[in-house]
């Protein structure tokens, strides 16, 4: 398994399990999990930072701005409300289903759906 699908899958237990963003050791965890473009890559417009300002703020400007950077164009993303936890999160490749999140927090939500998709993203990559 590669360091990066450890990382997204461990920042994904935190984010599932409603754990609130409240360490450095968060901060790692996504910085590990969206690591830089470039060196010096850790401005507000980072990849880590977004998905930080996610988890902290419930920024859904944040986690659209990291959908937008992350995933392929192709990707859609749909909001449906849901009568039991109030957001669903599903994002299609070309009409098939790749995500489907359920959350009463629709930020949360899309940042899971977004790791989501990375993770399945990272079975397909050719090593």
């Amino acid at each position: 398994m590669s360091e990066r699908k450890e990382s997204l899958e461990a920042l994904l237990a935190l984010i599932e399990a409603g754990t609130k963003y409240e360490t450095m050791g968060h901060t790692r965890k996504c910085q590990k999990a969206f690591p830089p473009r470039y060196e010096g890559d850790c401005g507000p417009e980072s990849h880590a930072q977004l998905a930080i300002n996610v988890w902290i703020h419930d920024s859904l400007d944040a986690a659209k701005a990291l959908y937008d950077e992350v995933i392929h164009e192709r990707v859609v993303v749909e909001f449906k409300h849901s009568g039991r936890y109030g957001t669903i999160v599903r994002m299609f490749d070309l009409g098939t289903l790749l995500v489907e999140v359920e959350s009463d927090n629709p930020a949360s939500a899309w940042l899971q759906a977004i790791i989501i998709a990375l993770i399945a993203a990272t079975d397909t990559e050719v090593t």
